[in-house]
C-alpha cells in the first residue's frame, strides 16, 4: 500500500516553535526573579510552604532515591555525559552539531556561576538539609539547569535517530521524568527552595531553544550550499 513521503515543514515555519518558547521562559524567568528580590507573595509563601511539606514525606526510601537522583545531576556525571554526548553527535551528524552541544553545555555552566553571583539568593537554611554544607548561592540550581540542558540536547539531537516512534516517545518521557526527578531531589534534599528550580529549567529552555534555532539555521545552509553546488554542476554540464 502506497504512503505518501512526509515533508518537514519550512524552516521557517520551525523555527516559531523554539523562539516562542525562549520569549515565554525569559519572561517566566524574569516574573520569578523579580518576586523573588521584590518578596512577593507568590514566592514568600510557597517557597517555605513546598520546603515544609517536604520535610513531611521524607523517608529513609525516597532519601535514598533523591541522594541517587542528585548524584545523576552532579557536576561529575553531567560534564562526563556531555562529553559522551558531543562525541556521540559527532560521529553521527557532524561537526556543526557537536560544536552546538559544547557551545551550549559551556554556557550552561557559565551561566550557573554567572547568575549565582549576580542574583545573590540564599539557601534555605542548613537544619534541615541531608547533607554536607554548600556556601555558594542558590539561584540557578546547578544540578537543575546543566541536567535539563543536557537531557534537552539528547532529545533535541539522539532521539530523532530512535527507530521507532514507541521509542523516541518513551526516551523524550524518560528525559523529562529525569530532569524533574534531579530538580525535585534538590528541594527534597534542602538545597533549594521551588523557585530555584523552576528558574533553572526556563534557563534551560530557552538554552535548548537556542540550539534548536542554531540547528535549524545551520541545516537551512547546508540545504542552500548543496543547492548551490547542484545548479553550479547543473550550468556546467
Amino acid at each position: 500500500m502506497y504512503r505518501p513521503v512526509r515533508r518537514a515543514p519550512p524552516v521557517d515555519q520551525q523555527l516559531a516553535a523554539p523562539l516562542l518558547v525562549i520569549l515565554v521562559s525569559l519572561a517566566m524567568f524574569a516574573v520569578l526573579t523579580v518576586s523573588v528580590h521584590a518578596h512577593a507573595l507568590m514566592t514568600t509563601s510557597i517557597d517555605p510552604e513546598v520546603a515544609a511539606e517536604t520535610l513531611g514525606l521524607r523517608s529513609p526510601w525516597a532519601t535514598h532515591v533523591a541522594r541517587a537522583l542528585t548524584l545523576l545531576g552532579s557536576e561529575t556525571v553531567v560534564g562526563s555525559a556531555a562529553v559522551l554526548l558531543a562525541i556521540v553527535v559527532l560521529v553521527r551528524r557532524g561537526a556543526r552539531d557537536a560544536a552546538v552541544v559544547v557551545s551550549t553545555m559551556a554556557t550552561s555552566v557559565a551561566l550557573t556561576v554567572l547568575l549565582k553571583v549576580l542574583l545573590g539568593r540564599t539557601r534555605p537554611g542548613s537544619v534541615d538539609r541531608l547533607g554536607p554544607v554548600d556556601l555558594s548561592y542558590s539561584v540557578p540550581s546547578g544540578h537543575s539547569l546543566n541536567s535539563a540542558v543536557l537531557l534537552g540536547l539528547v532529545c533535541l539531537l539522539l532521539v530523532p535517530f530512535a527507530s521507532s516512534r514507541v521509542v523516541r516517545d518513551a526516551s523524550v518521557v524518560l528525559c523529562l521524568g529525569l530532569a524533574i526527578g534531579i530538580g525535585g531531589s534538590r528541594v527534597y534534599l534542602g538545597y533549594h527552595w521551588t523557585t530555584d528550580v523552576l528558574a533553572s529549567w526556563c534557563i534551560a529552555a530557552v538554552l535548548v531553544s537556542v540550539a534548536r534555532v542554531a540547528i535549524l539555521v545551520l541545516d537551512r545552509g547546508r540545504e542552500q550550499s548543496g543547492s548551490d553546488q547542484v545548479s553550479r554542476r547543473t550550468l556546467s554540464s
